[in-house]
């Protein structure tokens, strides 16, 4: 008769283990049955507590939806509309149902008519709906703030948070959201699996806690997961048990009722409380129950028995290893040890095993594969000897041409070659051919597609190609021309075994007939840029403020604007006023083209801010700039394409109360006053991109604006710059040190020595300039 050694092992565990463990922790759990009833009654005070949290949670998750949603654009949109566009509000609803997907959504016009609603999960939610005249709409769209508290409506209990829709352009009330969390089945069951108890909640009337009035006259308005073996709800079974005379009485004086009583077919521990609303009317009684958290606690002592009964079964159970190591251990090591052999690259190993279990059908599978790999290795060694005996036959001929000779896979892959081609394709020797990842159709395809395209094309159809002048990629990367000839060579069925053929390379005779060709073509191309880039640069110098305004508002001053290329993504923005001057460096994104098109956009932007809507404050002209660059170039869709955005600092100068207001996004501020220098950093965030808070602000920096006081405003370009000995950044600090160096001298000879040092650390790195270049300094 067969044993498997699962079935010994299973034997051997059961009488050494399960046995003994089973009987020592009946025994534990006898000893410690006597602490359950304490514990039980500890565990539902705490999860009593615990399901008020849980409410308290529910009621704040409610407000925070309510006021996400009546701030959310697409509702605003929808709802301000000459006609209210329920179906869109509802996608939005529908579109943002995982974040409160256990509750209701609801949401009503100004005129309390519902337009749209999303429902949480759960069974029958009607009675749970929110009715035009219900108080909670009309509470918030009079007081125009959230609304928030347990209701009861239509015999039943929920909670609800209420927040106002408001048009913030206009301040009128378009809308009311509501979110209704219900105090159903399905809540309950959600507490209970986070408290880890019994749960269930008995709505009552105002006056259901005064004297010789019933507690209960209805089993409908009690929610309970109290259920019998069957799954059925204990719900009716509850009503007889609870609301004795003494339990109201502690309820009415809001205490908090402990008992132990049973409930169906169980023993469990309970706790009363009743639930109150904001205006302290009572709503309900909130009831908790656990009848098993003890057992985890009889299981403590269960595992000091099994402890100390853990040295009598580890000698026994050593004792049962023993005798049944001989029945799978010693050829287990016996096939381990022929696997080690085989491992070694001795095929004719075999194990001699005779068991009629699973190690002898294993040694059996281990001998079958050996002898397949024998007769697979044997094969192998026959097709190589004929490979070499064919590779003989043409290795003179491969050796001594003067053209490129080849033999390649299906996939491209070399399979033998001459000395020519290793040369053809930019290799020294064969072996460093071979040894490389080069790959005929990997070298030709990178190159050229459409050719290589083409090649295998006419290859497929003819096996044969003759002269085809395509180009090829080297060692080095150096593209070559070469006209290469190949025939396909198939077995007797028809499959394709490799290709061979011929390589020349022609790049000279190439080379000569289209350099000429492409030096008129570059010639024509070069010049159409260049006049397209210059008309631009026109362009936008006639967009954007004249930096030489400057020195009109301000003589004593001087300004460094160098763009990286034709046209740059810097400016300098200034326009004065009757009370005052208002002073601006831009750096846009990027630099060339993209950056002079964010340019314009930012100088229309400015303008518009400053001149049309009279804005001074630098902080609010930061915020409202942001806010145009993101609408203008739609960063604020979900379809958006540009992430693009600037830099940015503005220094407003008070004529009447001589003073500076600078903001800074990221951009900052220097000014030297009494022979110390100071830096006021800007804000870290920058103006547009689509990550950027919508409603961002700016803060301001107000410094007296006097005689003596040096102001200079920057963009990173010019401590950006690599350059010097160890070709490092020019840095924030050394041009510190250069303008506290240089701070008596006359603004146009401090023009001079900043070029003067950017230049010279340039060039000492004979680097290019990294990005345009903008330096800006005044004084009263």
């Amino acid at each position: 008769m067969r044993f498997s050694i699962m079935l010994k092992l299973v034997l051997i565990f059961v009488t050494v283990i399960i046995v003994p463990v089973a009987v020592i922790t009946l025994l534990s759990l006898w000893i410690n049955i006597s602490r359950l009833e304490t514990d039980l009654q500890i565990s539902s005070t705490k999860a009593l507590n615990n399901a008020k949290n849980m409410l308290t949670e529910h009621v704040q998750r409610a407000e925070n939806i309510a006021q996400l949603l009546s701030v959310t654009s697409e509702i605003k949109e929808n709802l301000r509309s000459e006609e209210t566009r329920a179906a869109e509000i509802q996608q939005t609803l529908d579109d943002k149902q995982e974040m409160w997907f256990t509750a209701i959504v609801e949401v009503f016009n100004s005129e309390k008519k519902f337009i749209a609603r999303s429902l949480t999960q759960g069974a029958d939610l009607t009675p749970f709906f929110t009715l035009s005249e219900d108080p909670v709409i009309s509470d918030t769209l009079e007081n125009l703030e959230k609304q928030s508290d347990y209701f009861v409506s239509r015999n039943q209990l929920s909670i609800k948070a209420a927040m106002p829709i408001i048009n913030t352009e206009t301040l009128e009330t378009l809308g009311t959201v509501v979110v209704t969390f219900p105090f159903n089945a399905y809540l309950l069951k959600t507490i209970k699996e986070r408290i880890q108890a019994e749960v269930t909640l008995m709505l009552i009337s105002e006056s259901v806690l005064e004297a010789g009035n019933p507690m209960m006259t209805d089993s409908s308005s009690i929610v309970s997961t109290i259920q019998d073996e069957k799954g059925a709800s204990l719900a009716s079974s509850l009503k007889s048990s609870v609301f004795r005379d003494s339990v109201k009485t502690d309820l009415m004086k809001e205490k908090t009722v402990r008992q132990q009583e049973h409930i169906g077919p169980n023993y469990y521990a309970t706790t009363y409380s009743v639930l109150k609303n904001r205006d302290k009317k009572a709503v309900g009684i909130l009831m908790t129950a656990v009848d098993s958290v003890a057992i985890e606690r009889s299981k403590k002592d269960t595992l000091r028995l099994i402890l100390v009964s853990s040295l009598a079964i580890f000698a026994f159970a050593v004792f049962m290893a023993y005798l049944t190591a001989r029945s799978f251990t010693r050829p287990i090591y016996k096939l381990a040890t022929a696997i080690r052999s085989m491992a070694e690259g001795n095929l004719e190993e075999r194990v001699s095993v005779r068991q009629n279990d699973e190690i002898g059908d294993l040694a059996y599978a281990f001998n079958h594969m050996t002898a397949q790999l024998l007769e697979k290795q044997r094969a192998l060694r026959e097709k190589q000897l004929a490979l070499e005996k064919a590779e003989e036959k043409y290795r003179g001929i491969f050796e001594n041409a003067v053209e490129g000779i080849f033999q390649a896979a299906s996939d491209g892959r070399f399979i033998s070659a001459n000395p020519s081609l290793a040369k053809i394709l930019g290799y020294s020797s064969l072996d460093a051919l071979f040894s490389s990842e080069t790959n005929l159709i990997r070298q030709h395809s990178s190159a050229t597609p459409e050719d290589h395209k083409k090649f295998i094309s006419i290859l497929d159809q003819n096996d044969i190609v003759m002269g085809f002048e395509t180009q090829i990629l080297q060692k080095d990367g150096t593209v070559r021309w070469v006209s290469v000839s190949a025939r396909s060579v198939s077995d007797p069925g028809g499959n394709l075994i490799y290709y061979e053929g011929s390589m020349n390379d022609i790049t000279e005779r190439k080379e000569k007939e289209q350099a000429e060709k492409e030096r008129e073509i570059a010639e024509a191309a070069n010049k159409k840029i260049m006049d397209s880039i210059r008309y631009a640069k026109m362009i936008q110098s006639s967009l954007l403020p004249n930096p030489e305004n400057i020195t009109t508002f301000l003589p004593e001053s001087f300004f460094i604007w160098m763009p990286r290329d034709i046209v740059g993504g810097d400016f300098i923005f200034t326009d004065c006023f009757e009370e005052g001057l208002i002073l601006a460096v831009i750096d846009c994104t990027g630099h060339g083209v993209p950056g002079a098109f964010m340019t314009i956009i930012s100088a229309f932007g400015l303008r518009k801010i400053i001149r049309d809507e009279g804005c001074r404050d630098p902080g609010q002209i930061l915020s409202r700039l942001s806010f145009l660059v993101k609408t203008t170039l739609h960063q604020d869709t979900d379809y958006a394409v540009s992430d693009d955005g600037l830099d940015a600092a503005i220094c407003f100068i008070s004529f009447k109360e001589k003073t500076l207001t600078y903001s800074g996004a990221k951009l900052p501020l220097i000014y030297i006053r009494n022979e110390e220098l100071t830096l006021i950093k800007g804000d870290k965030s920058s103006l547009g991109y689509r990550k950027s808070d919508f409603n961002i602000k700016f803060v301001n920096h107000t410094l007296p604006f006097e005689k003596g006081t040096a102001f200079y405003l920057y963009s990173d370009g010019y401590v950006d710059q690599l350059g010097g000995e160890k070709e490092s950044r020019f840095g924030t600090p050394r041009l510190k040190e250069l303008l506290l160096k240089n701070r008596h001298l006359p603004f146009e000879k401090q023009k001079e020595i900043c070029l003067l040092a950017f230049n010279e650390w340039q060039n000492c790195g004979q680097n290019e300039r990294q990005d345009d270049v903008t330096l800006l300094g005044f004084s009263a």
